[in-house]
């Protein structure tokens, strides 16, 4: 059971109307009765809908097939089979087949509902066969369910993750020296609760003489963080006295505050926390294991599922205090500190080459992580990856290859290393196993700061564009942008080039090759628009900047805009919309210079400043405005004729677009001239007109080369 309390009003508790949630619990908390006392709450929520029948469809563990189905109703051999047929690789394409009636329910309508847990690789589909003649059943109830399902799959995500699928969370030495009363398992055990709830600090609480002491931590800011608390009180005295899990949302404003343990956690910044109390055989001795963090960010089902998991792998505690000393499993003192250097890396680290650099270290010979493209992460690695790779030949040196890949995610790539010992130290039996887990969980924080960070500079491009972001030149300061004097360039490329499934990895390559050239970031503006704010000249060619940008962008064209300068922050705006503007024009007409300086590209730098830009508008749509009016009333091509005879500067190119007689050119552009009481043959007339034509053609063009004429 789970109290905080008072009940939240979108509390994840369990509901009292739909049955089966209990079974859930237990599901998740045990694998070898997982598929029991599934299909026990499956059948549960079967016979309360009422439903035909009902089916899990969820990633398999084993690695043997994409997906594992539990089915529970009538017909269930037919179905498991029919299920079976229709599940492909992909969950999209597998929930489209299933939409379809099936022929053994006949009866029924699908209900498919999508299970989003936290890993959004780990997805699932739960459906529902609902009798037609029925009314549909309470959606919250099944929402409920349907929370608790997602909370499940999140669970077993981790389980592949963190515990290798095993039943017990710990293995067996860890469980036994916490079981002796040596503490030895102790800083192990808070990193994998640390880990698998995505907490910021963990802590334990030995419970002895109806007092519970905090010693043991991982992930305090100040050293000498601990408290006592008697039972009964508080957070964690509650929850060993009423022997349940207690959630605080916020505990810098929860009623469970006691004097000296706030005075330590306020300290700490804590504000959500989870308690789970551990009983010994002594009915007043055991522990209570804490999960919290210093925002306000209650934890999710799976996150306490999990914790509750791991506090039951402990098993009883011993009676009284665990005796304050530590020790690794390995005896030898350099194997300890490698360890908990690997450690501190896994739970604190945001770039691979801190992995890298230890396994260097450790390894005796060089370690590079690369992508599934093959491609260094760390972009300085290309060079020294192709030369280790030659001497590695040349010598007949053996190197290993460790797949990083994890169920559900194949993009991740291998770690390549050249040892000079071997992979399974003594003492260390799974070395290579908490490598490759630490390599994962590096590079998912990695990709995370990449992706907020780039949020964050996007969000703060747009809105300066847009002036919808309030306090911009404070947020640009933050940001470390150059906001009050500097160049802008200006990069864009077709949409197709960056998949969807690659542009985190892509985005945080074209960062590193950024930074390295030009010192400064390249901030996406839109999927296929992305920007360079200088703060002074580029020492870098642009056609070098290019260059090195298709390496990533490549095979691809990709157009760069320079040169535009500014003094102000107020001058920033316009500088991006030229620049921005420029790009976007080059792209469009697939023009085959591919880097522009923007004050160099003609007319078009015209239309790009956007100081000109609304005035030149203003100035075609009045100087054509009753030719514009003409066209609208009648429904003739006089417009369009006549710009294109302008842009063109050729009747005979101007009636082949137009599929007529170069005299009905002729005529057309006589009739034109008339309405507008202009003459080409007047040499003021005749320069205001090509004006007025090329930037009519360049904005209301569609894409077949006629104009979309609007009268006004």
């Amino acid at each position: 059971m789970v109290t905080n309390g008072r009940p939240p009003e979108n509390s994840d508790r369990y509901s009292s109307k739909l049955p089966g949630l209990s079974h859930l619990e237990e599901a998740a908390l045990s694998i070898d009765r997982r598929s029991a006392t599934l299909r026990r709450a499956l059948k549960q929520v079967v016979n309360a809908v009422p439903a035909a029948g009902t089916a899990l469809i969820r990633p398999r563990t084993d690695g043997t097939v994409s997906w594992q189905v539990e089915y529970v109703g009538t017909r269930r051999a037919e179905m498991q089979r029919w299920l079976s047929a229709h599940l492909d690789g992909s969950l999209e394409v597998a929930a489209q087949a299933l939409q379809e009636k099936s022929p053994y329910l006949p009866d029924t309508m699908p209900v498919l509902l999508r299970l989003h847990p936290q890993t959004p690789s780990w997805s699932g589909l739960w459906v529902l066969w609902l009798f037609i003649d029925l009314a549909p059943t309470d959606d919250e109830e099944l929402s409920s369910f349907r929370r608790n399902l997602e909370a499940l799959l999140e669970v077993e995500c981790k389980e592949q993750l963190y515990f290798r699928g095993a039943n017990t969370s710990l293995d067996s030495e860890l469980r036994e020296s916490i079981a002796n009363g040596d503490c030895q398992g102790l800083p192990a055990l808070l990193t994998v609760a640390r880990m698998v709830t995505g907490a910021d600090l963990t802590y334990w609480g030995n419970v002895n003489c109806d007092l519970v002491q905090v010693e043991w931590h991982l992930g305090a800011k100040r050293p000498g963080f601990g408290f006592e608390l008697p039972v009964g009180q508080g957070v964690g005295g509650r929850a060993f006295d009423r022997q349940e899990i207690f959630q605080i949302p916020d505990y810098l404003n929860c009623q469970y505050r006691y004097p000296s343990v706030s005075d330590a956690c306020d300290k700490e910044e804590i504000r959500s926390v989870l308690a789970v109390p551990i009983r010994s055989s002594s009915s007043n001795t055991g522990a209570v294991l804490y999960a919290t963090r210093r925002t306000v960010a209650p934890f999710s089902i799976s996150d306490r599922l999990l914790l509750l998991r791991l506090a039951r792998s402990v098993g009883s505690v011993p009676n009284g205090s665990l005796a304050s000393h530590y020790s690794f499993l390995s005896r030898d003192e350099s194997l300890t500190k490698k360890r908990s250097e690997l450690r501190q890396i896994l739970l604190h680290s945001n770039d691979v080459r801190d992995v890298e650099s230890w396994l260097d270290g450790f390894i005796k010979g060089p370690a590079i992580l690369v992508d599934g493209e093959g491609r260094p992460y760390v972009l300085n690695d290309i060079d020294r990856f192709e030369r280790v790779q030659r001497l590695s030949s040349s010598h007949k040196t053996d190197s290993r290859i460790i797949s990083l890949r994890r169920s559900g995610v194949d993009r991740r790539g291998h770690l390549y290393v050249w040892p000079s010992i071997s992979l399974s130290p003594v003492g260390w039996p799974d070395f290579l196993d908490d490598v490759v887990t630490t390599c994962n969980i590096v590079i998912d924080r990695m990709e995370q700061v990449y992706e907020r960070l780039n949020y964050q500079r996007s969000r703060w491009l747009k809105g300066v564009i847009e002036e919808t972001t309030p306090h911009s030149r404070r947020e640009g300061y933050r940001l470390g942008l150059p906001i009050n004097q500097g160049i802008v360039w200006a990069v864009a490329w077709t949409r197709e080039t960056i998949q969807d499934t690659e542009q985190i990895r892509l985005k945080s390559l074209l960062e590193d090759i950024a930074l390295n050239l030009m010192g400064s970031p390249l901030i996406f503006l839109d999927d296929d628009v992305g920007v360079f704010l200088l703060g002074r000249p580029s020492c870098k060619e642009p056609s070098a900047v290019r260059n090195e940008l298709l390496k990533v962008f490549g095979p691809a064209p990709l157009w760069l805009v320079y040169g535009t300068t500014y003094d102000s922050f107020d001058g920033l705006k316009r500088s991006l919309l030229q620049a921005t503007m420029a790009v976007k024009s080059a792209r469009s007409e697939e023009n085959q210079n591919y880097v522009l300086e923007a004050n160099s590209m003609g007319l078009d730098s015209l239309l790009s400043n956007p100081e000109l830009s609304d005035k030149l508008d203003t100035f075609a749509k009045n100087l054509f405005k009753p030719l514009l009016a003409h066209d609208s009333g009648t429904g003739s091509p006089l417009t369009e004729t006549l710009t294109l005879v302008l842009t063109l500067g050729s009747v005979e190119e101007a009636a082949k677009r137009l599929y007529v007689h170069p005299n009905t050119v002729r005529y057309r552009v006589r009739r034109a001239e008339q309405i507008l009481n202009r003459t080409l043959d007047s040499p003021t007339d005749r320069t205001a007109l090509n004006l007025a034509a090329f930037v009519w053609s360049r904005r209301y063009a569609n894409s077949s080369g006629e104009t979309e004429p609007e009268a006004t």
